[in-house]
């Protein structure tokens, strides 16, 4: 096991710059790293020809013998095997790879503990799918094993993973909680304000029933004034106005106390109707404010 040494990180150098027919022919430029793939650190970095894997061009990392480095395609150790040597495309194109080191054994190499490890598992197809992302043509050949040096790493990387899917779901549930809460008051306002437009409709019809009320106590039959029975003449004689009362026999000169000729009782009668017609329209429009408020809270409580 090498201890990682300490280098500074920095973009990946390419030491050569080539083009193979099957680069020609890919659908996607490769995407290489940024950290060496044995030892995790940075600096000038190797790239491999066939996949994004990067390493430090000595015999540590790379086994480059003294570091020297090759002309044209380069294939990491992440492609042959670490016992026989032998490369994928030898050992019938499939070999079982480390997920965490560049470890790799063909099928008569690998131990069976290795073999015997679950496979296409969750973690498994997310490591393909993103090497397939980075420029990798197919993984459809790749078996994935854990290796008993990086067996701590990958318990801690799982262990992060599930923190991090439980951070998730904490923050999904949170943001469920407050929306539900939102859209509860949202829906508490709604019913406040219509009990308050009702309450206002109510005082309206109240007061409006009190004015009628009290129009029918002042007005006759047909919206003339009753005036406690009298009634308004013009002498023939003098032309001025008189006052009879007929279910009493008093005439007189002088206009009886809240006495409302008919004229005025006519305007009068009038201005009301006015006022309870303007009274419904406000009515109406509050009822349709109320309408177009409670549509926009549910819009925004589904949003």
């Amino acid at each position: 096991d090498v201890m990682p040494s300490k280098r500074t990180r920095g973009a990946p150098k390419k030491f050569c710059s080539f083009k193979t027919f099957g680069d020609r022919q890919a659908s996607r430029p490769m995407e290489h790293e940024e950290d060496c793939f044995h030892c995790g650190d940075g600096g000038e970095l190797l790239e491999c020809t066939i996949c994004p894997k990067v390493y430090h061009a000595d015999e540590n990392c790379s086994g480059l013998p003294q570091g020297k480095i090759p002309k044209g395609v380069w294939h990491c150790p992440w492609h042959s095997c670490w016992l026989c040597a032998m490369r994928s495309s030898q050992a019938g194109g499939m070999l079982f790879h480390c997920s965490y080191c560049p470890e790799a054994y063909c099928f008569e190499c690998c131990p069976d503990e290795y073999k015997q490890q679950p496979s296409n598992t969750k973690e498994h197809q997310s490591l393909a799918a993103l090497l397939e992302k980075q420029g990798v043509k197919s993984t459809a050949s790749y078996m994935f094993f854990t290796c008993k040096e990086c067996e701590p790493r990958a318990e801690q990387l799982r262990k992060d993973r599930e923190l991090e899917e439980k951070r998730d779901q904490e923050r999904l549930r949170m943001r469920q909680l407050e929306v539900a809460q939102a859209r509860k008051r949202a829906e508490q306002r709604a019913r406040l304000q219509q009990q308050y437009h009702e309450q206002q409709l109510r005082a309206e019809q109240q007061a409006h029933a009190l004015s009628q009320q009290n129009t029918m106590s002042f007005f006759g039959p047909g919206g003339m004034p009753a005036n406690d029975g009298w009634k308004e003449w013009v002498s023939q004689d003098s032309g001025r106005t008189y006052y009879h009362n007929p279910s009493t026999g008093i005439t007189q000169w002088d206009k009886p106390h809240g006495f409302m000729s008919s004229s005025v009782a006519h305007h009068h009668h009038m201005q009301q109707q006015q006022q309870h017609q303007m009274r419904l329209q406000q009515q109406h429009q509050m009822q349709q404010q109320h309408q177009m408020q409670q549509q926009q809270q549910q819009q925004q409580s589904q949003q």
